[in-house]
C-alpha cells in the first residue's frame, strides 16, 4: 500500500515540484501557468510520495461556488485510490471555504468516478477551455 502526503501549496511550490508538468502530461496539452493559478481564491493540492509528485488537483472558489479542475494522477499511481483522496480533500476545502455548490467539467471517461462522490450531470455536452474533447458539467450541492 502506497502512502501519499497531500498538501495545499503555493503556485510556485506547485510549479517547482512538477505538479503543473504532471497535469500537462496527463491531460496531453500544454496549459501554461495562468492568472487563475496565482489568484488568492485558487488552491493547489499536491500529492507526493517521498519527493515524487504523483497527483494534483485545483480548487477555484467564487463566492458560494467552487470549481474543481485538473484532478490528475501519474500513470504509475493510478488505481491506488489517490484520485479519490485528492477529490475528497478538495471537497473538504470547498466546505471550509463555505461554498454550497462544487462544479467541474468531466470527460466522458471520468463521469463514473465523479458519480461515486455524488456529482450529477447538468446541462449539455460542452468543450472545456483546455481541451477539444467533449465534457459534461457536473455539480455537487452540499447539504446545509
Amino acid at each position: 500500500m502506497q502512502t501519499f502526503q497531500l498538501d495545499f501549496v503555493t503556485p510556485s511550490e506547485a510549479e517547482r515540484c512538477g505538479a503543473f508538468e504532471l497535469r500537462e502530461q496527463v491531460f496531453s496539452h500544454a496549459e501554461q501557468f495562468t492568472a487563475e493559478d496565482v489568484s488568492r481564491n485558487c488552491f493547489h493540492l499536491v500529492a507526493r510520495e517521498d519527493t515524487k509528485t504523483l497527483g494534483y488537483g485545483k480548487l477555484v472558489v467564487d463566492g458560494a461556488f467552487a470549481r474543481v479542475k485538473h484532478v490528475c494522477v501519474s500513470p504509475d499511481a493510478q488505481r491506488s485510490g489517490l484520485g479519490s483522496r485528492i477529490l475528497l480533500r478538495l471537497l473538504d476545502r470547498a466546505r471550509e471555504e463555505h461554498t454550497t455548490t462544487v462544479w467541474l467539467l468531466a470527460r466522458f471517461t471520468a463521469l463514473g468516478f465523479y458519480h461515486k462522490f455524488g456529482f450529477v450531470e447538468v446541462g449539455p455536452v460542452v468543450r472545456s477551455e483546455d481541451s477539444a474533447a467533449p465534457h459534461r458539467r457536473m455539480e455537487l450541492r452540499f447539504k446545509l
